[in-house]
């Protein structure tokens, strides 16, 4: 890579020049370690850090790319929102996101834009799983283990299936972990892994619970094409209030982001159309004291560059 003399900042660049090298993923330990290769920039869901030595240093930088569940419009068993609550507090983020290279989320508004807070969403998220079984008429009724609800009267299993990639090696250890989650709670499901093509049918049929998607979204996350019924992505059921709070959230001046975010948040954590996983993210891995002053961004790794203060590159 060549800085442009026309660079308004070229005179201030402490760096004219950097070599790219193109290396497999079992060369880069010794790569880093010999100084052929002082700086990586990982891609979204591909975490080659844990690949180089320990000493160097790690930047965790969260993208927009979105992981989601959709819950199917078609699903009986999860018809209800509270048994979709139950379904969403049941979920280990932590341990779902590491396997899909990405930062747990309960929002689909990242917190790195800094007007989204978790917090917003807490009342939705049920804390005493047990207590919140006996609220909602989904227990263990007739001693199999497992949870029964209510329909007219009569206990049904509560049965899920649950849609994913067989494409994605990191979206079939993510389903598995799911499927662990939800029986652990006394959630039996079944996995439907698909090749892609397959994959889209299922999905616009509806025939299935629960689905693992992913999306990239917009700088700006742009919600629309996921909340919206006119929207590409659309395959969940969301009501007319939360969709006029998703195409507010888009028209909002900066000013009233943060309010308009937070009207979205809150009512898909009380409807749970879909259910937030995480932000993909990608990794900026560097050697240590090769350079300070680096300030990158998912859009940006380089971002900045007259204010690097370069080491050894």
């Amino acid at each position: 890579l060549n800085a442009s003399i026309t660079y308004p900042e070229y005179q201030k660049l402490p760096l004219q020049s950097i070599s790219l090298v193109s290396l497999q993923q079992e060369q880069l330990n010794a790569a880093f370690t010999d100084g052929t290769v002082d700086m990586l920039v990982s891609k979204t869901g591909t975490d080659v850090a844990f690949l180089v030595p320990g000493d160097a240093e790690r930047r965790y930088l969260d993208t927009s790319v979105f992981h989601y569940l959709i819950v199917s419009p078609d699903s009986r068993a999860l018809a209800d929102t509270d048994r979709r609550r139950l379904v969403s507090a049941a979920l280990n983020r932590n341990s779902i996101s590491a396997l899909l290279g990405g930062s747990a989320a309960y929002l689909p508004i990242s917190i790195s834009t800094g007007i989204a807070d978790p917090t917003w969403v807490e009342e939705w998220i049920p804390r005493d799983l047990e207590a919140f079984k006996i609220d909602i008429l989904t227990e263990d009724y007739d001693g199999d283990g497992m949870l029964e609800y209510f329909v007219d009267g009569e206990p049904r299993d509560l049965n899920l299936r649950l849609l994913y990639c067989s494409d994605s090696s990191s979206g079939t250890l993510a389903a598995n972990r799911i499927r662990a989650d939800l029986q652990g709670v006394g959630i039996p499901i079944l996995l439907v892994p698909a090749e892609m093509s397959e994959y889209k049918s299922i999905l616009r049929s509806g025939d299935y619970d629960l689905c693992l998607a992913s999306t990239r979204l917009t700088a700006d996350f742009d919600l629309t094409g996921l909340l919206c019924s006119n929207g590409s992505l659309y395959y969940s059921s969301c009501s007319s209030e939360l969709q006029e709070a998703v195409l507010a959230f888009r028209a909002a001046e900066q000013e009233q982001r943060e309010e308009a975010a937070r009207a979205v948040c809150t009512l898909l954590a009380r409807e749970c159309p879909i259910l937030p996983l995480c932000f993909g993210r990608n990794v900026m891995v560097t050697g240590r004291g090769v350079a300070q002053g680096l300030s990158p961004t998912w859009t940006d790794p380089y971002r900045l560059p007259m204010n690097w203060i370069p080491g050894s590159i």
